[in-house]
Parts: structure tokens; C-alpha cells; sequence
């Protein structure tokens, strides 16, 4: 029985325990493993020594109430209080024991559990605060990016709203130094051979915007801009290089179809040309896209062809003088002077300061019979060709004033 009733209080004094434990690792996060240990070993030898001496207690008064209260009982109940404490004392003795080995049960046995289970706590806690750690970084050095950045856009829209061409290089030049990011260097080479080519220096502009390709193989922009530098120093077939890797990149890309179609028909391939227009057009319909091909048309002597498109230029643009002027051109070739008279007219009033409009009326008024005003038109457009140093329209005029004069023909 006395067995019995010892293992019933090792039971319950384990699972007060677990109990106490719960308590104390609920009540608070911020107390240590060796604070929790103490507080619950604590709580236990005080639960367990309450249970025992309430079990002893009811133990005493159950004999009591049995015994009867005279002298003789008075003695042998003394006698027997004198062995029930004595018993008490060892119980007590045996209680401590069974007390000493839960407390080491508490100390050992359970913190090894919780040890085990704080471990992978504070793991993942260490995780934690390393992934936030990261994640702070990271912004911060987007920040910085962000920062630097917005400071270099700053400085280029600043080049871009300057006037004056050395101011531009001088200020793209400095970003080119302080900016040697490969991003950023290769924007400032790709504007300052813009400004190089826009103040037609196409040899520097050609050098910067190489540099930028390297640096960014696939700005189809700067192949563009590169492409039209060769085109105004007259290497077409790098242009159409250009050209074809910008739209290799970007294969909606009109202004280059437009450009490589002009490459293409300064050399005479008129085909090609006038398939690139019809592909810019297709992609971004405009006025100067119709107007080159309609010349295209007009030198593969198609006529008609040439006339629906500059009409359709003029339509989009009406104050488009030359293609006012190569429709009266294409008109001249058809011999219908009277219907190019008044296109012509009209051309040289939206711009009276390009010889070739005055080379076309003298054309027109020639066919017409009108050689006084043939020979005026002719002289007109030759002292604008002299003054703006146009070599081959200037030998064109003197030759027509030459011919007009000698015979009218």
C-alpha cells in the first residue's frame, strides 16, 4: 500500500512538474533556461511537500476517529503519535529522497528536452534575423544605386537642355569620368556622340557610339545613330549595317527601315529601298516615308506610283514644300507642265530659298513655252546654289541659263 501511494506522488509530482514548467515558459520569454530550471525545481519540492504532509494529515485524524478517547487510548494514542512521528520522520527522510531525484529529473531530463527544442528555436531565429539582415542590405544598396542614379539622369537631362555644343561635351566628357558604371558610361558615350553627330563631327560620333555599342551590344538606338553618321560621310554599307542590327534588335523599329531604305537607294537598289518604306510605313504610317518612296518610285519610272505617294505625304503634312516640288518633278516627266505649275508654285512659297524649287519651275515654264520666266527661275536658284556652295546644282543652272540664252532650247 505504502508503495502504491509513493508512486501515486511520484506521478503527481512529475506531472505538477510539466505543469509548473508550462507556467513559468508561458508567462514570460524573457527568462533564461537556467532561471526557468530554478523556478520550476522550486515549485516542485514546495507542490510535492504540500501533497505529502496533506496525505499524512488525513492519515492521522482517519486513526483518530477510529481510536477511543479515554486515558488508556490517550496513552496508547501518545504511543502512537510517538511512532507515527517518528514514522513521519523517516517518511519525510524517504520524501526528500523521492523529492531530490524529480528536482534532478526537472534539472536534466526535461531542460534536455526543452534544450533540444531552443535550439531549433534560436536556429531559426538566427536564420531570420540573417535573411532581414540580407534584406536590409540589399535596400540600402539599392538606395545607393537609386541615389546615384537619379543624380547622373540629372546631369544628362541638364547636357541634353544645354545650348551651347561645348558646354554638352564638356558636361557629358565629366559623367564619362565619375560615372565609369558600365550602364552609366555607356549612356554618356551613346548622348556625346549624339551631340557629336547632331554638330556633324560624324568621326567622333562614330568613335563615342562604337564605344557605347561595346559596352551595350543591344541599344538598338545607338546602332541607329552610328548608322546615320556613315550615311552622311556616304558609307552606305555600313549604314545598312547599322541599320539591319538595329532592327535585328528591335524589329518595329520604322526610323530605321526608313533610313537603311534611303542607304539602298543611294545606291541605286530602288527595290530594296522601296520595300523598307512600305515596311515603315506599315509600322508607323508618316508623311517623309511615303515621300521617299514615292522617289524611289520616280527613279524605277514609275510615276503614278510616285504621285499616290506624295500625295499621301502632303495629305499628312501640307506644308510639305518638297514634296509639293518632286510631285510637279514627276508631273515634268509625264509632260504635264500646267498641272505642275501650280504645285511647284506652291512649294516655293512654303520655302523660296531652295534652288532645286527654282530649278524644277524653270523646268516647268520651259515646257510651257515660257523660257523669260524659264531663264529667271534659272538664275534664281543659281544664286542661292552660289551662296549655300550647292556644286552640282550650281553646274546644273549654269548650264540651263547657258543653254536658254544661246538658242531658247
Amino acid at each position: 500500500m505504502k508503495q502504491i501511494k509513493v508512486f501515486c506522488l511520484l506521478l503527481i509530482a512529475l506531472v505538477i512538474s510539466f505543469v509548473c514548467r508550462a507556467k513559468v515558459a508561458d508567462s514570460s520569454n524573457c527568462y533564461t533556461r537556467a532561471q526557468v530550471d530554478s523556478i520550476v525545481a522550486i515549485e516542485v519540492q514546495r507542490q510535492v511537500e504540500s501533497v505529502v504532509k496533506a496525505e499524512m494529515i488525513r492519515q492521522v485524524d482517519k486513526e483518530l476517529i477510529e481510536l477511543k478517547v479515554d486515558r488508556a487510548a490517550n496513552e496508547k494514542l501518545g504511543t502512537y503519535i510517538t511512532e507515527q512521528n517518528n514514522h513521519l520522520t523517516m517518511h519525510d527522510f524517504f520524501m526528500g529522497g523521492i523529492i531530490t531525484f524529480l528536482v534532478a529529473i526537472v534539472g536534466v531530463v526535461i531542460p534536455l528536452i526543452m534544450n533540444h527544442n531552443s535550439k531549433e528555436r534560436l536556429q531559426k531565429l538566427e536564420n531570420r534575423i540573417n535573411d532581414i539582415a540580407e534584406k536590409v542590405q540589399d535596400a540600402k544598396q539599392d538606395a545607393e544605386k537609386s541615389a546615384r542614379k537619379s543624380k547622373f539622369s540629372q546631369f544628362l537631362s541638364q547636357a541634353w537642355n544645354e545650348k551651347d555644343f561645348n558646354k554638352q561635351i564638356d558636361l557629358v566628357s565629366k559623367l564619362i569620368k565619375e560615372y565609369p558604371e558600365k550602364d552609366f558610361v555607356s549612356e554618356s558615350y551613346f548622348v556625346r556622340g549624339t551631340f557629336y553627330g547632331n554638330n556633324g563631327d560624324y568621326d567622333k560620333s562614330i568613335i563615342d557610339l562604337t564605344e557605347a555599342i561595346n559596352r551595350n551590344p543591344d541599344d538598338a538606338e545607338a546602332h541607329y545613330n552610328r548608322g546615320l553618321s556613315y550615311g552622311y560621310k556616304g558609307d552606305d554599307d555600313k549604314a545598312i549595317e547599322d541599320y539591319t542590327e538595329a532592327i535585328r534588335i528591335n524589329s518595329n523599329y520604322a526610323d530605321a527601315y526608313n533610313n537603311r531604305g534611303i542607304s539602298y537607294a543611294n545606291k541605286k537598289e530602288y527595290n530594296n529601298s522601296i520595300k523598307d518604306f512600305t515596311e515603315a510605313i506599315r509600322i508607323k504610317p508618316n508623311a517623309k516615308a511615303y515621300y521617299n518612296r514615292g522617289l524611289s518610285y520616280s527613279k524605277i519610272g514609275d510615276y503614278d506610283m510616285a504621285i499616290v505617294d506624295f500625295t499621301k505625304a502632303i495629305r499628312i503634312k501640307p506644308d510639305y514644300a518638297d514634296a509639293y516640288n518632286d510631285w510637279a518633278w514627276a508631273l515634268c516627266s509625264q509632260k504635264k507642265y500646267e498641272e505642275a505649275l501650280p504645285l511647284i508654285n506652291k512649294a516655293i512659297e512654303l520655302d523660296a530659298d531652295d534652288s532645286n524649287f527654282y530649278d524644277t519651275r524653270c523646268v516647268v515654264n520651259k515646257g510651257l513655252g515660257k523660257k523669260e520666266d524659264a531663264l529667271n527661275d534659272a538664275k534664281k536658284g543659281l544664286k542661292i546654289a552660289k551662296r549655300k556652295s550647292e556644286t552640282k546644282m550650281l553646274s546644273e543652272l549654269e548650264k540651263k541659263i547657258k543653254d536658254l540664252e544661246n538658242n531658247g532650247d
